[in-house]
């Protein structure tokens, strides 16, 4: 029975990442990950596990920690929870920028940052449920994959009405999506549902002409078409599935974990992706994982029985940080004073007159371009701390 498999192969992993001579913990959010390692790291951890969940103050009202609590309760660990106030985050993004010592977009470094930083100390190693959404299909696009054919005849449909609706973030959300879909290239089609751009309007816009041209000589989708040509005989969700395991799990995601917790000397371990689990699990065919429309089944199945049906019914509830509205209030002033400084346009490398449009489209609301200003913000603060002339 893979269910059964599955089950006696993630507690092995989680044993096996228990060993250490110092205590060991359990990042808790309260999803269906983090509750499988806690519920197996509490079978074998010598003492009482400690298990520690967080709440940001800038979490928008959505908190998961009632879901947190419940699996503490349950498998009675040494429970704590961590609130994390974001005053001078500021500060933390240039921190940031030295721990990762290259430029680094993903602003959900932050608040594992905050949170290793609470518990210097206290502890030494955690669990973390990273490779679980890439190894069983946790994301929404792989639900839009399973019903592909659907999906790209509706953005057929959808794409002439798209020009009539009012300017919007919402609009130019819909419209990256249609033209995702309606691409004709299975590669491309990849890498387009994993930006937050579009080919009308790519980021290189806000550059001098000189450098846009030195840029776009280079191929970003070169490695998408790379992988496609592998993996062309596979489905579209386990193509999916597969390339983000290879491209935006180990550049990203683990990058973003390791680097913002060991700058508090925090190890952080991923039994998730412990060899022979992930081999088990990416060899499984992509009905085992989106069925019906549901994620991550195959793992729900397993852990059918372990866990309650409160966390295995629930709907996946991401930690979003908030960036976007930072950059259109309290970190505008602090935005523009690096975006638009003078010696920003000395380089003779971005080009005044489109970030000064990229960023009032943005604080006017017509246009959502955080993912945008948030990059160009850590490259130009990697630029001055290290001296980079671009």
């Amino acid at each position: 029975m893979v269910a059964g498999e599955l089950r006696s192969l993630l507690e092995a992993a989680v044993r096996r990442h228990l060993l250490s001579d110092v205590p060991v913990g359990v990042f808790l959010s309260g999803g269906i990950d983090s509750s499988t390692l806690t519920a197996f790291a509490s079978r074998h951890y010598a003492g009482r596990l400690s298990t520690f969940s967080v709440e940001f103050d800038f979490a928008n009202g959505a908190s998961e920690l009632p879901k947190a609590r419940a699996i503490a309760s349950l498998f009675r660990t040494d429970h704590h929870e961590v609130r994390i106030v974001g005053t001078k985050i500021s500060d933390v993004i240039e921190k940031l920028v030295m721990s990762h010592d290259e430029p680094f977009g993903d602003a959900a470094d932050i608040p594992l940052y905050l949170l290793a930083e609470q518990l210097r100390g206290s502890i030494k190693v955690v669990l973390q449920g990273d490779g679980g959404d890439e190894l069983f299909g946790g994301y929404r696009r792989y639900v839009v994959l399973s019903y592909e054919g659907l999906w790209r005849c509706l953005s057929r449909l959808a794409r002439p009405f798209i020009p009539y609706l009012p300017p919007s973030p919402s609009r130019y959300r819909l419209h990256r999506f249609v033209e995702a879909m309606r691409h004709s290239d299975p590669a491309m089609r990849m890498a387009l549902l994993l930006t937050e751009e579009c080919l009308e309007s790519p980021p290189t816009r806000v550059l001098t002409r000189e450098a846009r041209q030195d840029m776009e000589r280079e191929d970003p989708f070169g490695r998408y078409r790379q992988l496609y040509e592998r993996l062309r005989d596979r489905d579209a969700v386990q193509r999916m599935l597969y390339v983000d395991s290879a491209v935006i799990l180990p550049d990203i995601f683990l990058e973003k974990v390791d680097k913002a917790t060991m700058a508090h000397g925090l190890e952080v371990r991923v039994p998730f992706l412990d060899s022979e689990l992930a081999a088990f699990a990416m060899g499984l065919p992509s009905t085992f994982k989106i069925r019906h429309g549901q994620k991550k089944w195959i793992l729900r199945r397993a852990m059918r029985g372990i866990l309650p049906d409160s966390i295995l019914d629930a709907p996946k509830t991401g930690f979003d940080v908030p960036y976007s509205r930072w950059l259109r209030g309290p970190l505008r002033p602090y935005l523009e004073s690096v975006l638009l400084d003078r010696t920003t346009h000395e380089t003779r490398f971005f080009d005044r007159h489109e970030l000064e449009r990229s960023i009032g489209e943005h604080v006017k609301g017509i246009r959502d371009n955080g993912f945008l200003l948030w990059k160009l913000l850590n490259l130009q603060l990697w630029t001055r701390h290290y001296g980079v002339q671009l």
